[in-house]
């Protein structure tokens, strides 16, 4: 097997033209119009497709680059920091706390419902608890980190390869099934956004509206805003770790993000600062970032290692993904306030449960630029993927584990 191992600016490139690929083929394809989904899934997964058959023809493999998708995911999470007003965060405090409860309860159903599934088919439970939270919820990284352990310490040799799988096929179906699921709500509840009309949604620049009005230095300003955020927030990450408390770098860039937004202005009140919603280019920063994160996610996806997985793992993520949409319309919608913001928020659920924060992200995305701004959902799910799940997964995987073991 060769590998055709690819730097940061060709993976950028590869990743623009998987993008208007998703875009084209997202164009011509009514349903995929009709039910938001992002153009970076469909890129993602058509890019994947040839990939893969490049490799099945040739035995070459693509070797993307990680760490330039990671450096866009650190900015992506700035602009969602500097996109958050402090009325914001006071108007979703309760919110916040309902879905962090919420999310608890559901770690335990989606880990119950993976062992149960394990246990009828068969299958060792731990492979339930891989099919749970460590990939569902985790995603493709915590998948490999939990997986190791599984194969060290628990005798599970396939549980890399298997929580590889179900993490990289969730992250497909999180951001297939989303879209449908918010324009479902939206359109048999008549919803429609309450925010203000002045408002520029956080990600994107808005439905409809293809010719914002960006300039030079708006643009530089915006850039300058976002990096000094990121140093920051790498900065904050590197204390944390010196006192033992582990967050992901781009939940501590989000952090900054949000601190220099909200303090800046009233401590530099001289400086032109990019307003919270009010920043187009911060807008579309935001919604480049995401893009590039996602369908870059996506590309390296291999399906022969969904193949191989077999068709009673695949029957175990089928029943995740229906008892994740189904949680999401029932409770989280409910939960939310059953209107516009719950469904946008039940949407990024199913990212986040399914993916990863980005999914989720893109979720959001794909549907405030169709129906119109939702600020809380812009707060709610980065802080519900990249702080709640982060924090209580490996708690609640390590009750599983020793439970199951």
């Amino acid at each position: 097997m060769d590998s055709l191992v690819l730097d940061g600016r060709e993976t950028v490139v590869i990743a623009i033209f998987a993008v208007y690929l998703g875009r084209f083929v997202n164009a011509k394809v009514a349903f995929l119009r009709t039910y938001q989904i992002p153009d970076s899934v469909t890129g993602g997964i058509f890019a994947s497709l040839l990939f893969g058959l490049i490799y099945g023809a040739t035995g070459v493999e693509f070797d993307f680059n990680t760490p330039v998708r990671d450096a866009f995911l650190l900015i992506f999470f700035a602009c969602i920091g500097l996109s958050t007003g402090l009325a914001t965060v006071l108007a979703g405090g309760r919110q916040i706390v309902v879905l962090g409860v919420i999310a608890v309860v559901f770690m335990f159903l989606q880990n119950g419902m993976g062992v149960l599934l394990a246990n009828l088919l068969g299958l060792d439970p731990l492979l339930g608890v891989v099919g749970g939270t460590v990939s569902m919820a985790g995603g493709p990284g915590t998948a490999v980190a939990w997986g190791q352990i599984l194969q060290d310490n628990y005798g599970i040799d396939s549980a890399i390869n298997i929580g590889t799988a179900f993490a990289t096929v969730g992250m497909v179906i999180g951001g297939i099934l989303g879209g449908p699921l918010a324009a479902r709500l939206i359109n048999r509840h008549q919803l429609q956004s309450q925010a203000d009309v002045d408002l520029v949604p956080a990600i994107g620049i808005g439905a409809g509206e293809q010719q914002a009005e960006i300039n030079y230095d708006s643009m530089l300003r915006t850039i300058l805003v976002i990096f000094i955020a990121i140093g920051m927030g790498l900065v904050f990450d590197k204390f944390l770790l010196s006192i033992h408390f582990q967050l992901p770098e781009f939940a501590a860039c989000m952090i900054t993000g949000m601190l220099l937004i909200n303090v800046g202005p009233k401590l530099l009140p001289m400086v032109n600062w990019p307003l919270p919603n009010k920043s187009k280019s911060l807008s579309l920063m935001s919604e480049l970032s995401i893009s590039l994160v996602l369908v870059m996610s996506l590309m390296p996806m291999k399906w022969s290692v969904l193949i191989d997985a077999g068709p009673m793992i695949m029957l175990i993520l089928v029943a995740q993904s229906v008892l994740v949409v189904l949680f999401a319309m029932l409770v989280v919608f409910r939960a939310m306030g059953a209107n516009y913001d719950g469904a946008v928020i039940a949407s990024g659920y199913v990212g986040v449960f399914l993916g990863v924060t980005s999914n989720g992200m893109a979720n959001v995305s794909a549907v405030t630029q169709s129906h119109g701004a939702s600020p809380k959902a812009i707060l709610i799910i980065p802080l519900l993927g990249a702080f709640l799940v982060e924090l209580l997964n490996p708690v609640v995987v390590q009750l599983f584990l020793g439970w199951c073991g």
